[in-house]
């Protein structure tokens, strides 16, 4: 939640003529949710991802008493008519109620956990659902021993991909640190935490959500293919820019032929067989052979006589099983799995 430049001071809870000393946004941002009430802050928490939600739940516990004046203040600041108040009182039991009901139960979990004091596994198990790529390009950047640090903090599988993508000498240097790491100080451990929790991990968030020609593809991409080609169509003749990079994010069952070969093996290998099967009736012959070539010869036979016996599905059912399999495809492709780029063999459109 964004707030403007001037800042508002606030002395130590309970108790006047303390000190002032400046609030920081996040203090002020939990501090109008809990003034304006479950209802309107469930509306306003709906808009802000699980980094934010912790940020401002994590500030708002720590509130204390908070005077009329001070909350005048932030609201004036803000240009919010929050209506009559005696000032207010920020406390985790307030915090907890104010959550319930708001985000699912998944993320209220989550997000208590950080704040009573689960901040510790809470950072680290985010840090390893980060996509490995990112996770290496940034910690390539960062001191050798900092990477070490946070990857003895990560789960193994992911500790393994981060190194391996990490360049040679880098990852020989990072394994030899993390081989030799001693216990750090906990005041230092709680300096990283915050650091990954307000700063990598937030635009992590940021940089993952999706935007709305994502959302568009994804909407799309659920249109079977006469229909697919109508809407963009339309689309170009009114926004042919976002339409093109709409086109460049959109993935069917026929781009699978676009893959590579381990890719592409690597898709085959996690679809059900009755599933392939039922894809595969009366689709294109190349990409029949595509598929099939990544699977053992008896399986294949046994699939190919499948496809060429019985009567033929609804296409409906064929389309569905299509779609399946192009969206796992996706699926594999956002967790790293897979690479969605050309085999090499096709040309660039």
């Amino acid at each position: 939640m964004a707030v403007g430049q001037p800042n508002v001071s606030i002395g130590e809870p309970g108790r006047t003529g303390s000190p002032a000393k400046p609030m920081s946004n996040a203090e002020k941002a939990a501090m109008l949710l809990l003034a304006m009430g479950r209802p309107l802050a469930e509306r306003v928490m709906q808009h802000m991802d699980d980094s934010e939600l912790t940020i401002v739940a994590r500030h708002g516990s720590n509130l204390g008493v908070v005077s009329r004046a001070t909350l005048d203040g932030v609201i004036e600041e803000f240009e919010h008519l929050m209506g009559q108040s005696s000032g207010l009182q920020g406390s985790l039991s307030r915090v907890e109620k104010l959550l319930q009901g708001a985000v699912p139960d998944d993320r209220y979990e989550t997000i208590l956990a950080d704040v009573r004091g689960g901040a510790t596994q809470a950072v680290w198990s985010r840090l390893s659902e980060l996509p490995e790529a990112k996770l290496a390009q940034i910690l390539s950047k960062e001191h050798p021993q900092v990477a070490a640090i946070v990857l003895t903090k990560a789960t193994p599988t992911c500790a393994a991909a981060v190194l391996g993508q990490m360049k040679t000498e880098l990852r020989h240097e990072v394994a030899r640190r993390m081989l030799g790491a001693k216990r750090v100080n906990d005041a230092a451990i709680e300096v990283l935490q915050s650091v990954l929790n307000e700063d990598l991990l937030a635009q992590s968030s940021r940089l993952t959500a999706p935007d709305i020609h994502s959302r568009m593809a994804n909407i799309i991409n659920k249109l079977d293919r006469q229909r697919m080609e109508e809407v963009l169509n339309d689309l170009a003749g009114h926004k042919p820019k976002d339409t093109k990079r709409i086109r460049s994010l959109l993935f069917t069952f026929d781009d699978i032929a676009k893959l590579s070969p381990e890719a592409r093996s690597k898709l085959v290998d996690q679809v059900p067989q009755d599933r392939l099967i039922l894809a595969l009736k009366g689709a294109d012959a190349t990409l029949t052979n595509l598929l099939l070539s990544t699977i053992g010869p008896r399986a294949r036979r046994i699939i190919e006589q499948e496809i060429a016996g019985g009567a033929a599905p609804p296409v409906k059912e064929v389309a569905k099983a299509r779609r399946a399999i192009a969206d796992l495809a996706l699926d594999l492709a956002q967790r790293g799995e897979i690479d969605m780029g050309r085999d090499g063999t096709d040309e660039e459109g």
